[in-house]
């Protein structure tokens, strides 16, 4: 054993300089819930001496417990638990189909699966590699798509298992038509195009079932033409006979309309192979054989490792087996994976996702207090705009707003500079329709030029300045641009687009804009935060942001690990607060208050932590919207280590919202009515008109008439009589105005 531990630990020294490349900060530490005693029985594989490192260490904090191994191979980890030989089974594969009714026939129920690791990046064989798309460097193809790879490998099949399941499911069978059996099929032309695929892998092993779990959906039926090898270097390989992997991936270099998988461990030694990028969904992204994409598995064929266990529904978990799996899905034990050098840490999301399983549910830290499991109602997996939307929306802004009357006596009054005649074709926020403010501006502009008609066109504000690059609008009213917005507008005319604050966003009014809010559980004691803590907690390590669209990598746009917040003592936090994560969280990356977020706060990078939990809008079986701010409410409510970005309609009595500092040595600002009007709290947002404005030409007479009314306190006052968004201050009025005249 001393010996196998050397040997082992010399593995580990080896590789520290790979294991450097994880940052592994954002997973919990393991601390003992309980001290046990007893013994483990392992049966399964070595996973290349890390199952014993692993026992080694944890028996530094739980030194009561003594393990029993009979590790061979994966081969033997599902037999170890169907005759009951061990509590645990390591096993670097899936269960096949033959193990899998073998033991849910004696337990009658299924196996627990929990990943304890990702499988090897270019370690060659034993070691749960991933496979990988090869063909000739001759070969002009780059990418496949999942289908594209069933289309090739596969062939017509009446269905499919589920994974870790024994349940056949027709829903996953295909026609011939879905076949691809020549290169034409796939794009390529001239000598190509007509030539038949041939297809190289691998025999009936577990990297071959694991290929068909994921490419054809638990079928088993290949391409005809596929030519089978075995693991060079295995007893399955008799010498001189030419049937090992290597011997694969040699001919296939040399065979330019030929396809195969293997290893990226296998293929290293082997020239004239070039990696196919793979993707899951047709239309990409397709993902490059990077450690980073198999470690995240957006790689489709990324494989995990396992420790399997045999656990009752409802059954508690032995002590012993719960602390032994939370201390190797802990930042320590995923630690030892990555110094090993052999696989790839797990990360953040899919490590929570096993401890889960543990009854660990929510702990980013094994020390944190667990709160309780997620209730949400049941996703009926429909488009939200498949639904009444609009009823939704007046609903939720029926919500909140105000009544009082500003001063506006410092903005000028409108008055006509000419009289005009024609038609201003307005795009976009459908919030002018949901209330009454498009109105009020059509009725207002109309006393003073009767000449002109509004045309309002406003399904969505997404549409805006699209609509104003395609020449069909004259103005698009939107929430801030985004990245893509600015692309498309300066692709077609090659000047920046032109932006005018129309409305200052609301102070509460769901939908309309509202002031961002930064939300802790009722019972943190935690009452303002910075900006630039915002950007520590939220955000990470990042080489640039955008401004409008050009992409800065000076500070603070770019900025290094040293200013993340990871803990609540990093924020002056005392006592029991002391070493515990914060948990963060917000609405989906992809939509418009996140994007407003990153802006503001990461200056202009979507590169937000790891672990931020995201919610989204979505559909219940009974056809109503649980709008996101919902589920963050109660979200928060459970958790006392959140930390959310969330709106005003997310309060309520069971959290509290921080004031906040905008830069350094200024106050920290509570959002009030009057701090979103003056616009002195930070997370205030903006409604704008976007338009084309050609450098050194005049703008458009209609459409400069209708800004000045809107900047004028003619405008604003229907801003204030509607009661949603907030009038503009002077000072931003003069801004605007600079702009346009």
């Amino acid at each position: 054993m001393l010996k196998y531990l050397v040997l082992s630990w010399a593995l580990v020294l080896t590789a520290a300089a790979r294991a450097e490349e994880w940052d592994l900060t954002a997973l919990p530490h393991y601390q003992p819930q309980t001290q046990v005693t007893g013994t483990i029985r392992m049966g399964g594989a070595k996973m290349a001496g890390l199952v014993v490192i692993w026992e080694e260490a944890f028996r530094k904090y739980q030194p009561g417990i003594q393990f029993a191994n009979e590790l061979p191979s994966s081969d033997v980890a599902l037999a170890s638990l169907i005759i009951g030989s061990a509590d645990l089974a390591p096993c670097g594969r899936e269960p096949d189909l033959v193990e899998l009714l073998g033991f849910t026939e004696k337990y009658e129920h299924n196996i627990t699966p929990i990943i304890v690791g990702t499988g090897a990046w270019k370690t060659p064989g034993g070691s749960s590699w991933s496979p990988v798309v090869f063909v000739s460097q001759d070969n002009p193809l780059t990418q496949l798509t999942m289908k594209q790879l069933d289309g090739i490998f596969g062939a017509e099949r009446t269905g499919g298992y589920e994974e870790d399941g024994i349940a056949f499911m027709n829903r996953d069978a295909r026609g011939p038509e879905g076949d691809i059996r020549t290169w034409g099929q796939l794009g390529l032309t001239g000598e190509w195009k007509d030539k038949p695929i041939q297809t190289y892998g691998y025999a009936n092993t577990g990297m071959r079932h694991f290929f068909e779990l994921r490419v054809f959906h638990g079928g088993d039926k290949w391409n005809p033409n596929y030519r089978e090898y075995v693991e060079t270097g295995t007893k399955m390989v008799p010498d001189g006979s030419g049937v090992g992997s290597h011997d694969m991936l040699l001919t296939l270099s040399h065979d330019k309309f030929g396809i195969g998988w293997s290893g990226l461990g296998q293929a290293a030694s082997v020239p004239g192979l070039k990696a196919i990028a793979l993707a899951s969904e047709d239309g990409g992204p397709y993902y490059e054989t990077t450690a980073r994409n198999f470690q995240t598995h957006d790689y489709p064929l990324s494989r995990n490792v396992f420790m399997y266990l045999n656990r009752a529904p409802g059954e508690v978990l032995d002590p012993k087996l719960k602390e032994f799996l939370s201390f190797v899905l802990s930042e320590e034990g995923q630690s030892i994976l990555a110094h090993n050098g052999l696989h790839l840490p797990l990360t953040a999301k899919i490590l929570l996702e096993q401890r889960q399983k543990l009854d660990l549910a929510g702990s980013r830290r094994t020390n944190d207090p667990q709160p309780a499991a997620n209730a949400e109602p049941e996703n009926a997996g429909v488009s939200i705009w498949t639904q009444n939307v609009s009823g939704f929306r007046k609903e939720h802004g029926s919500v909140g707003g105000y009544k009082k009357r500003w001063d506006l006596s410092d903005l000028p009054h409108y008055r006509p500079r000419r009289q005009l005649t024609g038609t201003i074709r307005i795009w976009g926020n459908n919030y002018l329709k949901d209330g009454q403010l498009g109105q009020y501006w059509v009725d207002a502009f109309k006393q003073f030029q009767p000449g002109l008609t509004i045309e309002y066109h406003l399904p969505t504000g997404t549409i805006a300045v699209s609509a104003v690059a395609a020449g069909i609008a004259d103005l698009g009213m939107n929430y801030k641009a985004t990245l893509s917005d600015r692309l498309i507008f300066e692709q077609v005319f090659h000047h920046p687009l032109t932006e005018i604050t129309a409305v200052t966003g609301s102070y509460d009014v769901y939908g309309w804009g509202p002031a961002g809010i930064v939300v802790v559980n009722k019972d943190n004691p935690l009452t303002q935060i910075s900006m630039k803590q915002l950007d520590g907690v939220f955000g990470t390590e990042r080489t640039g942001g955008y401004a409008g669209s050009v992409w800065h990598t000076e500070y603070p746009y770019s900025r290094g690990a040293d200013e993340n917040i990871r803990t609540w003592d990093q924020l002056g936090l005392t006592g029991a607060w002391v070493g515990q994560r914060i948990h963060v969280g917000g609405q989906n990356l992809s939509a418009g208050a996140m994007v407003q977020f990153s802006n503001e706060v990461l200056a202009g990078s979507l590169q937000f932590v790891e672990p931020f939990k995201t919610f989204t809008n979505y559909i219940t079986p009974d056809g109503k919207i649980n709008s996101w701010s919902l589920q963050v409410r109660r979200e928060v409510a459970r958790d006392r280590y959140a930390m959310f970005y969330a709106s005003p309609a997310t309060l309520s009595k069971n959290m509290k919202e921080l004031a906040i500092q905008g830069v350094e040595g200024g106050p920290f600002v509570p959002r009030t009515l009057e701090t979103v009007h003056d616009q002195t709290y930070p997370l205030t947002h903006h409604a704008f008109f976007y338009l084309n404005k050609e450098p050194g030409k005049p703008l458009d007479p209609k459409v400069d008439e209708f800004l000045h009314f809107v900047l004028s306190q003619e405008g604003q006052d229907c801003v204030q009589r509607e009661g949603r968004y907030l009038p503009l201050t002077a000072p931003v009025v003069q801004e605007q105005l600079r702009k346009i005249d």
